[in-house]
Parts: C-alpha cells; sequence; structure tokens
C-alpha cells in the first residue's frame, strides 16, 4: 500500500488511519486543468517536504487532527487541481488533470518521544517514514497526485508532512500550499493565492532561438544513461545548518578574492562544488555542475509568486578540476563562474527551453517522455527562496525544521540550499551525494572550518521495517 511502518532503531514511525479529504465547497467537475512542458519535464522525480512543530506551552492550543483536517478542506477548495486526478495525455500527449474533487489522500501517524528528540536523533533518510508516497500505477485515473501525513509526536510536538509528483509542483508551489493551509487554520485569509494558468508558460512565438546553452544542457541529460534510483540507496545524505555569522564569513571571504557581490546560495553552491570536486578522483579533465533556479520573477513580465505549478530553470557551470580543487582559490573561481551564470539574464534562455521541450515529438508526432532532470552531474538548487517557515498553523509557533527531499537522485547527487529558522542568512543544506563521497565531504576542511551544525548520527538509509498496518477510515 506504499511506505507502511518505518523505524529509526527505537523511534518507530506508526500509521493509525488512512483516509481522503475533500474540498469543503464543491468545484467545476468539468474542468480540465492542462499541466505545462515543464511540468511534463518535471514527471521522473517527487518531492518529500516535512514540517516540524513544538508543542505549544499551553497543549490545548497545539495541532489537532480533526481541525487540521477541517483547515485542509477548506483550503483544497482554493487548489482544485491538488484534489483533481491524472487524464489520459491530451492530443500532443501531456497529462491533464481533471478537476473532479476526488480529494487528497491523508495518513495519520504517532510516534514515540519528542520532536526535539526526533530532530536530534533522526538518520538522514529517516523522515521517509513522516511522509506517505504511493507511485503511480499504470492508470492513474484513481491515483492521488499529493499525499498528506500528519504525525504526532506522543512525548510533544507534530510533523506535516507532504509528498507530491514533480509533475504538479515545485517546490515552491508545494510550500504555499502548506502556507495556505496553516493560514486557513488560524482563520486568515491566503496571501499568496494560487494561480493556475498552465499556458502562462506555453512555447513562445517571437524567441526563434532553441539552440542555447540551456537545451544543449536538457539534451545531454536526455541522452545520459543514468537509471532513476530510490532515494537513499547507494546515495548517503547529511543536512548542514548554517548560522548567519558562518555564511556571512563565508560571503566575506569570497568577496575579498572576487571584488563581487555574491549572494548566499552563489557562496554555499560554490563551497561545495569544490568541497564536492575534492571529494572523489576522476580522471575527468573538467568539473560541471547543474544550477537549478526558480524563475517566476527573473522574467521581463513576472509569473504571480502563486503560480502554480513547475518554474525551475536549469544551467551548467564548467571549470577544469585542478583550478577547483586547489584551496582557498578555487573556492573563489568556483562563486565567480556561479555569480555569472545566475547574474546574466535567462529571458531568453527559459523560453529556448519551453521551445525546445515542444518541438520534442516522439514519431507519433506526440510529446516524448520525460527523463531524469536532477542530474547526471551533480546538481545544487537554490531553494531559499521557499517560505517554509511562514507556514505557521498556531499564533507565534514557527516551524522548528522544514526539510525538502527530492527524488529519485540520479547520477553524483544533489546539494539543495534552504531557508532556516534563523532567517537572515541562515541556510540549510541538504547534501546527498554517491557512495562514500559524502564522508569524505564532510572532512573539508573549508566545509567544517565553518562550524557547520551536522547530526553526529546521519547516516545512510538504515533497516526499514512494517509496525502497524494502516486500517482505513470510512
Amino acid at each position: 500500500m506504499g511506505d507502511e511502518g518505518k523505524t529509526l532503531k527505537k523511534l518507530v514511525v506508526c500509521p493509525r488511519a488512512k483516509l481522503t479529504v475533500i474540498p469543503a465547497v464543491p468545484g467545476q467537475l468539468s474542468k480540465i486543468h492542462p499541466l505545462s512542458l515543464l511540468d511534463h519535464m518535471m514527471g521522473v522525480h517527487n518531492l518529500r517536504i516535512v514540517f516540524y512543530y513544538k508543542t505549544p506551552r499551553n497543549k490545548e492550543e497545539g495541532l489537532r487532527h480533526e481541525s487540521l483536517k477541517e483547515a485542509l478542506s477548506e483550503t483544497l477548495s482554493s487548489y482544485p487541481i491538488v484534489t483533481g486526478r491524472l487524464k489520459g495525455g491530451n492530443e500532443e500527449g501531456r497529462w491533464e488533470v481533471q478537476c473532479n474533487d476526488a480529494g487528497v489522500r491523508v495518513v495519520e501517524a504517532k510516534v514515540e518521544g519528542t520532536v526535539e528528540d526526533w530532530l536530534e536523533r533522526a538518520e538522514a533518510a529517516d523522515e521517509e517514514g513522516l511522509t506517505y508516497w504511493e507511485k503511480m500505477p499504470e492508470d492513474p485515473c484513481f491515483w492521488s497526485t499529493f499525499y498528506v501525513q500528519l504525525t504526532q509526536f506522543e512525548g510533544g510536538g507534530f510533523a506535516i508532512g507532504l509528498s507530491c509528483t514533480h509533475l504538479s509542483a515545485d517546490p515552491t508551489s508545494a510550500t504555499l500550499l502548506i502556507k495556505a493551509w496553516s493560514e486557513i487554520h488560524r482563520r486568515k485569509a491566503i496571501s499568496t493565492p494560487p494561480f493556475f494558468h498552465a499556458y502562462a508558460l506555453s512555447p513562445n512565438p517571437q524567441i526563434l532561438t532553441v539552440h542555447t546553452p540551456a537545451t544543449h544542457l536538457l539534451h545531454s541529460k536526455l541522452t545520459a544513461q543514468n537509471t532513476p534510483q530510490n532515494f537513499g540507496e547507494n546515495y548517503p545524505s547529511a543536512t548542514f545548518h548554517f548560522p548567519p555569522s558562518s555564511v556571512r564569513t563565508l560571503i566575506s571571504k569570497i568577496e575579498e578574492e572576487t571584488k563581487l557581490q555574491v549572494t548566499p546560495f552563489e557562496a554555499l553552491a560554490a563551497l561545495f562544488w569544490v568541497a564536492s570536486t575534492r571529494s572523489h578522483h576522476t580522471d575527468s579533465y573538467t568539473e560541471s555542475i547543474c544550477l537549478c533556479t526558480e524563475f517566476r520573477r527573473l522574467l521581463q513580465v513576472p509569473l504571480p509568486q502563486g503560480y502554480f505549478g513547475n518554474a525551475l530553470h536549469f544551467s551548467e557551470v564548467s571549470e577544469k578540476r585542478a583550478n577547483l580543487a586547489r584551496y582557498n582559490s578555487g573556492l573563489a573561481l568556483a562563486a565567480r563562474l556561479i555569480h555569472e551564470d545566475q547574474d546574466k539574464a535567462k529571458e531568453e534562455e527559459i523560453w529556448s527551453v519551453i521551445n525546445w521541450l515542444a518541438a520534442r515529438k516522439s514519431d507519433s508526432g506526440r510529446s516524448s517522455s520525460p527523463f531524469p532532470i536532477y542530474g547526471p552531474g551533480l546538481t545544487v538548487a537554490n531553494f531559499e527562496g521557499v517560505m517554509s517557515y511562514n507556514a505557521v498553523f498556531t499564533e507565534g509557533d514557527r516551524p522548528l525544521h522544514v526539510s525538502y527531499r527530492v527524488e529519485p537522485v540520479v547520477g553524483e547527487g544533489m546539494v539543495l540550499v534552504l531557508p532556516s529558522d534563523e532567517g537572515d542568512f541562515g541556510r540549510i543544506v541538504v547534501v546527498t551525494l554517491q557512495g562514500d563521497r559524502l564522508s569524505r565531504l564532510r572532512k573539508d576542511k573549508e566545509v567544517s572550518g565553518l562550524g557547520p551544525k551536522i547530526p553526529s548520527n546521519q547516516k545512510a538509509r538504515p533497516e526499514m521495517f512494517h509496525a502497524d498496518p494502516i486500517k482505513k477510515k470510512k
């Protein structure tokens, strides 16, 4: 039935019930929402997000399953795509969503201990136990594209897990869905309402160029012989917590060398690019990374922040391996290359990708199948703009921590740069690397010298077992 019963040594997540939450207000059942070309491009991947909350001082004000489900039902009235079901491809062979109010699958679970204890002891892949997921079946007409898990920590605390197909949403959209739910729970209006308009990213006939560095990168991903693997298998992961002072120190060091004004993402992407380069031995003359950037506000006519779907752009930066591997000078060089890539106008490249995807047809004239986008080289994603810590369900109680995972991991691995609960320049970096490269990267002196907090027992995926079976609620 999916992910049932997960264990972290003595910590066991026990699913108790599975049900469906439908919109409080019925929608237009005949409405069809076509997914965009960029949505279709992301179809190989899934997202898992976990929001952790402490128990308030007044436990009566804590999060309760019933009030959360009522608020979710009301929220879903504004999100017909989330409660719909995938419909066989249109005339171009792309998926559409039948907005039929079929609802979202919700799992209720519990776990012993406190949320603080979990965050201290949990290993990298254990968070799978806090998100429920069922793979897309051959016929997805009854398959929920979004799953929610409500986990109560018996010693205090709560976790809300969201999993979805990347086909339907990018991290920004998925986060805004949870944020909207939290606002409805507090009886507030949705501050960033969803904007559903896939045609906003239709092919642009005014831009004739389809051969750009971005389309060349996608073509190389298409032709790469990579087999997607489940998260955690041969890909150990670690979470690095960088306080604002550490990120400022890193930026100052880079700016002193480069005379450039770099962003936290550019600085951290450079840090982990050079550390990753030093973490493995290869005969390759050059090293490349793929940079993932959210572009809603980067277009000349920006998309609304609430645009629901995928608005991610991928670019590539390369340099001689020997130059990157040098301490100090390698970091400055990597930062300069990443800054130049992020600083240049991306409008033409974004539209060239959309036009390239539109032109990519099978022999039957239908859109070709999606392929792994994160990979085959190291992918560094800029998700620092997601408003995860604004998802406040109880007045005054921001999330303790929010984690993001993209699966499956392909190729060398990925690095996700995320906001932290400290705000300002504080960042969380989730690093997932192939083989034993992660253990070497953690010892890299430029990384460790910044003093990031890393849970000491983060290891590879632990052995899993089945606990209590899920009981369906009618």
